[in-house]
C-alpha cells in the first residue's frame, strides 16, 4: 500500500493539527488528574510487558537481566508518579507524585519475575502543619528515598526543600519535617530543581559514619561546563558541590545506592521527534566527593524501539536469591498518550 504524500504546508497544517489535539487531551487529563485528590484505596490495572518488544525471550541487556514488568493503569488521581521506593525485600512499593500523593501497594512474584501489583493506596503528603500540602508550588515531589530506618526523604522542586517523613504506623507517614539546605538551592530554576535524593552509604568521606550526607541533584541546572549541579549536604545544612556529567540530551531524574556503596543514576530524555529514551550509569563510591566530576559507566541505555517511557523513578532491593535489583518507573504526567511503566532488572556481574 502506498503512503500518502503531503506537501510541506499541508504536512506542517497536519502536524499542528495532530499536536493541539495532543495538547488538549493532555491539558484536560492534567485538569481532571488536579481536580481528584487521593485518600483511601485505588482501583488499577496491571498487565506484563517484555522490555524488547521484538524479542520478548531476550533477558540479557549487558550486565543487567531483564525481571519482568508491568503497565499500570488507572482513573485519576493515579498518575504522576516520580518518585521510588521498594522494601528490601521488594514487597512494598511506595512512590511519591508531583501532585503530592503518596502511592503504595503490594508486588508480587512468578519464578522470580515481577507479576502484579495490589492493595494500592493513594493519601496526601502532608506539610509540617499535618495538612495536605498547598498548590501546584508546594506540592511538585520529585526525589525518593527509603532509609535504612524507615524514615523517607523527598525532594521537591519549584518550592525547593527536601522533607523527611516517618511511618505514621497504620501503613501511611506523618508530617513533613524540613532539612536544613545550602542557600544556592532556592535560587535553582523553578521546575528543573532537586529531582534526585538519597543518603550516602558510611556517611561523610573520612567522618564517622553517623554523619549523615545527602546527596542531591538537580534536574536540569547546569554549570558553566554544561554539566548537572549537585550537592553533598551536611546534617547543619552546609554543602559541598559536586558535578555529574551531561551527554547526548539526557537529565537526571533520580539516584540510588548500591548495597556495595556505588551509585545508580537514571536519566531521561524525552522529546516530541525523539519520542523517549532512558539510561542507567553505575558511578563508583569512591568518586562521590565534594568537587567532583561524576562520569560512572552506562550499564543500560534504551529508546522507544523498546518499553521505556518518561522514566523518573529508581529503586534498589535484594532479590528473593540475593541479587541486586533494580526497579524503575515512568512518570505518565496524566496524559492518554503515556503509561506508568514498571520495570525490574537484576545487575550481574562485569
Amino acid at each position: 500500500m502506498s503512503r500518502p504524500s503531503f506537501t510541506p504546508c499541508k504536512a506542517g497544517l497536519l502536524a499542528a493539527g495532530i499536536a493541539l489535539i495532543g495538547l488538549t487531551a493532555f491539558l484536560a487529563h492534567r485538569w481532571e488528574g488536579a481536580k481528584a485528590h487521593a485518600d483511601g484505596p485505588v482501583a488499577v490495572q496491571a498487565e506484563p510487558v517484555d522490555f524488547d518488544p521484538a524479542d520478548p525471550a531476550r533477558i540479557r541487556f549487558g550486565s543487567l537481566q531483564w525481571r519482568g514488568g508491568l503497565k499500570i493503569g488507572g482513573a485519576a488521581p493515579f498518575g504522576g508518579i516520580s518518585g521510588l521506593a521498594l522494601t528490601p525485600d521488594g514487597g512494598r512499593l511506595i512512590a511519591v507524585t508531583d501532585k503530592g500523593d503518596w502511592l503504595t501497594g503490594r508486588l508480587s512474584y512468578r519464578d522470580g519475575r515481577l507479576s502484579g501489583f495490589s492493595d494500592v493506596a493513594m493519601t496526601p503528603v502532608l506539610g509540617a502543619p499535618g495538612e495536605r500540602l498547598g498548590g501546584k508550588t508546594d506540592r511538585d515531589a520529585e526525589g525518593l528515598a527509603l532509609l535504612d530506618d524507615g524514615n523517607l526523604l523527598v525532594s521537591f522542586e519549584r518550592n525547593h526543600r527536601i522533607a523527611r517523613f516517618s511511618p505514621d504506623g497504620k501503613g501511611g507517614f506523618g508530617r513533613a519535617s524540613y532539612l536544613r539546605l545550602p542557600p544556592a538551592i532556592a535560587d535553582l530554576p523553578e521546575n528543573t530543581g532537586i529531582e534526585a535524593v538519597g543518603v550516602v552509604p558510611g556517611g561523610a568521606p573520612g567522618g564517622p559514619p553517623e554523619s549523615q550526607v545527602v546527596l542531591a541533584i538537580a534536574e536540569h541546572a547546569l554549570d558553566e561546563a554544561g554539566n548537572h549541579t549537585g550537592w553533598l549536604i551536611a546534617a547543619d545544612g552546609s554543602g559541598q558541590a559536586l558535578a555529574v556529567s551531561r551527554s547526548d540530551g539526557f537529565d537526571i531524574t533520580d539516584l540510588a545506592f548500591l548495597p556495595g556503596g556505588d551509585l545508580i543514576l537514571l536519566e531521561r530524555r524525552y522529546t516530541l521527534f525523539l519520542g523517549p529514551a532512558m539510561r542507567l550509569r553505575r558511578v563508583a563510591r569512591g568518586d562521590v566527593r565534594p568537587g567532583a566530576l561524576l562520569e560512572g559507566r552506562i550499564l543500560l541505555a534504551a529508546d522507544d524501539a523498546y518499553s521505556v517511557d518518561n522514566m523518573e523513578g529508581l529503586a534498589v532491593h535484594r532479590g528473593e536469591n540475593g541479587e541486586t535489583v533494580l526497579s524503575l518507573i515512568s512518570d505518565d504526567n496524566f496524559s492518554p498518550a503515556q503509561s506508568t511503566l514498571l520495570l525490574q532488572f537484576a545487575l550481574g556481574e562485569e
